[in-house]
């Protein structure tokens, strides 16, 4: 049995996500097309992850010095512990997001401060820190929209969105790491095209990298219908 977590990072339903309709889309031909595979999602505006405070940061300080913990700081602790021990029971992961201001929506920077987590998922050695996942054969997918065009060109630079997912994700161990950028959701022409090519980048990706054997229609799909308003 093969599964799979779907980290949602928008707050937009799906008929006005772009980023969802793309990561919908991926994990609908998965299931539609593999029998043995389970998908659960971690919505994280439908649940909030917890944000590390000065009470979580006291618990760590406490630790390492052997001092007794209080209620509230063992409660912080227990609640990064359940997250990042929820992350690491699947075997891989979706993460849909809008690229914010150049980044991650605020609420998924919080949820990726509770899965790397020191003992869990990396550790420091000697010769520097490593990730702790590596040689899991665990797999990403990132699928990032953005009202411009970031993914490249001189945009790229400014993509701390993506980009640092995949620095992040890496430096915990999983090195197979795919990503779908859908761009210029606010700029003409508002054809379905970019949202369809999208899709078949998800199919492709299927096919080629998560189920070798697997051929999934992706092209096949019927355009959708693109509005300014659909954006990430």
């Amino acid at each position: 049995m093969t599964k799979v977590l779907y980290i949602v990072g928008s707050p937009n339903p799906a008929d006005h996500s772009s980023s969802r309709q793309v990561a919908e889309f991926m994990l609908a031909e998965l299931k539609n097309k593999q029998e043995d595979v389970t998908v659960d999602v971690r919505d994280l505006y439908a649940d909030h992850p917890f944000v590390l405070d000065s009470v979580y940061l006291s618990a760590l300080r406490k630790m390492q010095q052997q001092i007794a913990l209080t209620a509230e700081e063992s409660q912080a602790l227990a609640k990064v512990g359940a997250e990042v021990d929820r992350f690491l029971q699947y075997d891989h992961y979706i993460v849909s997001l809008p690229l914010w201001n150049f980044g991650v929506p605020a609420l998924l920077k919080a949820y990726v401060d509770n899965i790397v987590v020191p003992g869990k998922t990396f550790r420091y050695t000697a010769t520097g820190p490593i990730g702790l996942l590596a040689g899991t054969g665990k797999k990403l997918v990132i699928v990032q929209s953005s009202g411009g065009f970031y993914h490249e060109g001189p945009g790229l630079v400014l993509n701390h969105g993506s980009r640092y997912l995949e620095d992040i994700f890496r430096f915990i161990g999983i090195d197979q790491i795919n990503t779908i950028s859908l761009g210029g959701t606010a700029v003409p022409p508002f054809d379905g095209s970019r949202l369809l090519a999208a899709k078949a980048e998800a199919a492709q990706i299927l096919s080629d990298i998560w189920q070798p054997e697997l051929t999934l229609p992706g092209r096949s799909q019927q355009p959708l219908v693109e509005t300014s308003t659909v954006l990430n």
